[in-house]
């Protein structure tokens, strides 16, 4: 288990760079409000969600804001990419964040 953060600002998710396995697949643009535009090298990664093995695609953050996870304790950043494939139900009251899979038919890709 992992601690994570969910941005639903976020078009790509993000991991700590020791989590970051294989080989990178390119190179993204993308922003952060407290550096502005940079780029960042991506990597598919198999992750499991609820006993199913999704791949998603993540990022390295860049030194300047790697901080941001390490004072929020978490390893990662999961972005909208998470909502292709799931219904997000989120409960502040619980504090709770429940995936249900979309059917084939309403994905979103």
């Amino acid at each position: 288990d992992r601690r994570i953060f969910f941005d639903t600002g976020a078009k790509l998710s993000y991991l700590s760079d020791d989590l970051l396995v294989g080989n990178s697949i390119g190179e993204v643009d993308d922003f952060h409000p407290s550096i502005g535009d940079f780029k960042t090298k991506v990597y598919k990664i198999d992750v499991t969600i609820n006993g199913k093995v999704e791949s998603l695609t993540f990022g390295s953050l860049p030194s300047s804001i790697r901080y941001l996870l390490q004072l929020g304790r978490t390893e990662g950043v999961i972005g909208t990419e998470l909502l292709n494939k799931y219904y997000v139900i989120l409960s502040n009251l619980s504090k709770t964040l429940i995936l249900e899979p979309l059917d084939e038919e309403e994905s979103f890709d």
